[in-house]
């Protein structure tokens, strides 16, 4: 008579994982919607699980970088328009943010504000008569993204916004953004246009993006002291109407 085997205590079986088929999943990788399992034989879920990779990275650079407020009031002298933000300004929050970009540095050599502002100072451009806007509000990683239904889309919101507060003028930031409102064809060379918007003169200059190398710092410099000597004669004009 053959001795009995000792009784080995047996594991209670996981519902979930004893049905045939059944697999093992893990949490623990969740921290990234894109993030690599988290080990061989488990699957990291997602809260975008079953969505392509560049939905999962629109989703997730949507809460990194958020569209910039705009800075306006009534009866400014000139709104700025960029093109849309970067992702470095959307990052911080303020217009302009890149330490490559020049445009406050800019703004003042051209004696249009009498300090430097720093990027988070944006919101006082107001008190020097100035505002800040950008031609399509979606940030991305460089004007290449943007499409024209971008343009398209967001057109009608710049009337409203100029139409509203009337500037004495408005300053496009890149000849991108001038056409991407206007469309093809209606570029003068920067400086002033021959079209208004919402009744408003238009000027524009270099844009003062890094990716704009191909204009240099002195010539983008040289527009944004003729933008000055422009919005003076506006205003000359204007007297003379008074």
């Amino acid at each position: 008579m053959k001795p009995k085997r000792a009784r080995q205590d047996r594991k209670p079986k996981d519902p979930a994982t004893s049905r045939p088929g059944a697999q093992s999943f893990s949490f623990s990788a969740c921290a990234r919607a894109d993030g690599p399992p988290s080990g061989k034989g488990t699957v990291a879920l997602s809260p975008f699980a079953g969505r392509s990779r560049a939905t999962q990275r629109r989703r997730a650079a949507a809460k990194l970088y958020r569209a910039l407020p705009d800075y306006l009031a009534p009866n400014l002298k000139l709104l700025f328009v960029g093109i849309n933000p970067g992702l470095r300004s959307a990052f911080a929050g303020h217009y302009y943010a890149n330490p490559r970009n020049p445009f406050w540095r800019l703004l003042h050599e051209a004696g249009l504000t009498p300090v430097q502002l720093r990027p988070e100072e944006d919101w006082r451009m107001r008190e020097f008569g100035y505002g800040l806007t950008d031609t399509v509000k979606r940030p991305s990683r460089g004007a290449a993204e943007l499409r024209r239904r971008d343009f398209a889309a967001n057109r009608g919101r710049l009337i409203r916004v100029v139409s509203r507060y009337r500037p004495a003028a408005v300053c496009f930031n890149s000849k991108t953004a001038f056409e991407g409102f206007f469309g093809k064809g209606f570029f003068a060379g920067f400086g002033p246009q021959r079209v208004t918007l919402a009744g408003a003169p238009v000027f524009v200059l270099p844009s003062t993006s890094p990716a704009n190398a191909a204009i240099s710092l002195a010539v983008k410099s040289s527009y944004f002291k003729a933008l000055k000597e422009w919005l003076q004669s506006l205003d000359q004009t204007a007297a003379l109407r008074r």
